[in-house]
Formats: structure tokens, sequence, C-alpha cells
């Protein structure tokens, strides 16, 4: 295991777009080559925030209580493509972006007479297209949480105490219960849906998007983010991090046990790579798939392992001391 590079800032957000990395430092949004040189940076008099990928670019708020809440995309020279504006508040996690565009979900604010337009709040899922930021749609939502966009479909857990799993078309339309399990945990690709599964002992089940077909099932355990690379599937089972194969639900890999957590409000949370295995809970542990000990193992600091994540083979790692490209292969 070997660091590459490092960089003395400390990114909020982080995502990794063809050949850059676009980190959210504050009210910045930086570009970084695979190198770690700055290519370019931008900064906002309101804090950008839930950076995420909008086609070639990026997308993210820049919300202000007391005027429309923006949405900005911006294109991998740092150019801006566009902007949306609207007098409302997204809800928690409530912008998701990916190569068509991004989808929101919001709810509208009260005016200065503290009426809501209508005579109600109403709440919004909104899709808007990448390139332009043309809306698509705007609808009721058939769900009370965030569309998470998987290729043609758009899925959110069903209601706010994760009871069910809701798929839609791209366009929000023909809302189906895909599952009526109670969800702790889930990740997607444009397949298939991994849910970790509330009780004890927890399980995993796999399903498939397009038919709501169960494909397989296996234990689980205190997850919070569980992680896909191409036709892989890595959790935490009990202690052990666990990579199963998405097709045939078989266990190809298996590491020596984490510590156990010190606390009721601590979870593990697992990010997958093409050869390796990063995983926080107590502490933090990496592992190489091609051995169960774990190759490098450190105390948890001031973590944030949403920010933190695989590209290009290497491991892109946020901390308190800033953010460092690791090769998890290298001895």
């Amino acid at each position: 295991m070997k660091a590459l590079w490092t960089w003395a800032q400390s990114p909020d957000e982080l995502v990794a777009v063809e050949d850059l990395i676009l980190a959210r430092c504050g009210n910045r949004v930086v570009a970084l080559d695979e190198n770690g040189e700055e290519r370019w940076r931008r900064a906002y008099p309101r804090t950008p925030a839930r950076l995420t990928l909008c086609g070639r670019g990026v997308a993210f708020e820049l919300s202000d209580r007391s005027g429309p809440t923006q949405v900005m995309a911006l294109d991998l020279d740092g150019k801006e493509r566009w902007r949306f504006d609207r007098r409302w508040g997204l809800h928690f996690q409530g912008l998701h972006g990916d190569a068509r565009g991004v989808v929101l979900y919001g709810q509208d604010h009260w005016d200065q007479k503290g009426e809501f337009p209508g005579g109600q709040a109403l709440d919004r899922w909104i899709g808007l297209e990448a390139e332009t930021g043309a809306c698509g749609f705007d609808v009721p939502p058939p769900a009370e949480e965030a569309p998470i966009p998987c290729g043609s479909w758009l899925i959110a857990t069903k209601d706010r105490d994760a009871q069910g799993l809701v798929r839609t078309d791209r366009d929000a339309t023909h809302a189906t219960l895909l599952s009526s399990l109670a969800i702790s945990a889930l990740t997607a690709n444009e397949e298939l849906v991994l849910l970790g599964t509330q009780g004890d002992p927890g399980e995993v089940v796999a399903v498939e998007l397009a038919s709501g077909r169960e494909r397989w099932r296996a234990p689980g355990g205190d997850n919070l983010q569980m992680s896909l690379y191409q036709r892989w599937g890595a959790w935490v089972q009990g202690l052990c991090p666990v990579v199963y194969d998405l097709a045939t639900g078989a266990q190809v890999f298996c590491g020596a046990p984490l510590p156990p957590l010190k606390s009721k409000y601590e979870w593990y949370s697992c990010i997958l790579g093409p050869n390796a295995l990063v995983c926080y809970g107590s502490g933090v542990a990496f592992y190489s798939l091609d051995a169960a000990s774990p190759i490098r193992t450190r105390e948890k600091r001031h973590d944030t392992p949403a920010a933190s994540r695989f590209w290009k083979g290497r491991f892109l790692e946020t901390s308190a001391d800033g953010l460092t490209c690791w090769n998890l292969t290298t001895d």
C-alpha cells in the first residue's frame, strides 16, 4: 500500500467524472487531475452542497432562505452549463445525478405572507436534463423519500421509516412497489438493487429492477453503506467484510473480522474497488481481495467515507488531514 499523492485540503464531497476529480471544499468547487494537480477552481458567495454527477460534469445546490434555491451545473472546464431557480427547499439527500441528468426532491416555500402557493405545501419530484437543464417532469412524489436514478429507473424507499422500495420509470411514472422489506441500507446499479434489511440478524437481498424478482439472499449486518463494483457487491456480514457475485449470490471474498462497533450509533460502511475493499466502523481497515488479513488498519479519525472512493483503480481517501490517493495493491 503506497501513497501516490496528497492534497492538503479536506474535501466535503467528491465526484469522479472521466479524467477529473471534482471536490467541494467550503464555498469552492475544485477540479484535480489524476496526479493531484489543480486544473481549476470556482468560488461562490453561498456554500455549494450535494455535489453530484450530471452528464459530463457536476451539479450542486446553492441554497438561500431569502431567495430561490438554485441548482447549478458545471462542465469539465468549470464553465456554468445551466441554472435552475425555484423558491423551495430540497429535502434530505434531495439531489441525485447520473449521466442523463439530475432528479430533485423538495418542497415549495411559503411567500412573504406566510402562505403556500395554492394554499398548501407541496412536495415535488423534478427531473432536469444533463446538457440543458430542461425540465423533463415535475410531479407529486410517488414515495416519501428522494429518488435515486438507476439507468432507466428511479428508486426510492417508500416512506420516512424506510419501509419498502418503490421503482418508477425515468419520468417518475408507473410507480411499482418492488419490496415491502424494512430497509436499513441500499445500493444499486442499472440492473440490480441490494437491500440491507433491518432486524437481528439482518439480511442482504438482491432484487432485479426490471422484473422485481428476488435473485438471492445472504446474511447481513449493521451496515449503513454497502457498495457495488461491476459484477460484485460488498458489505459487512456480522463482523467480517464480504464480497458476493451479483449474478449468482456466491461469496467470493471474506476478510478477517473487524473490531466490534462501540455503540448503537455506529454502523459499518464499505467501499469496493477492482481489487480492494475499504471498511469503516470503529476503525478503518484496508483489504486486498487476494488475502483475508487487512493490509492496513488505523483508528477512525474525522473520516468522511461518503466522500472517499475508488477511481482508476486507486483509492481516494478523505480525512481531516486532507485527500490522499492510495495504490492499495503495492507493498
